[in-house]
């Protein structure tokens, strides 16, 4: 989990800001392929088949289960189910 974190974070504040998609996808593969500094380990950072979706569709927020007095950050897994809970908060 705390990989899937690290890549919607990195997305949110680099990759959020590139225009073209070519230079998001340049992007989503540098992260993959991040190395440690003293070259020992040759295995990326993360490879898509543990992340189990797209980069591009990992979420986190704070309302998947709405409740401001304990706000829990986590994965939105049903994105159709945070719709719901969004139009529900919007009432």
């Amino acid at each position: 989990m705390l990989k899937k974190l690290c890549v919607h974070e990195c997305q949110r504040v680099f990759a959020d800001r590139l225009i073209s998609e070519e230079d998001k996808q340049i992007f989503i593969n540098s992260c993959m392929k991040l190395q440690p500094k003293d070259g020992k380990n040759d295995k990326s950072f993360i490879n898509l088949d543990e992340l189990g979706k797209s980069p591009s569709d990992l979420l986190f927020c704070t309302f998947v289960q709405f409740n401001p007095m304990f706000p829990v950050y986590q994965e939105v897994e049903d994105k159709d189910g945070l719709k719901r809970t969004l139009a529900n908060i919007m009432q």
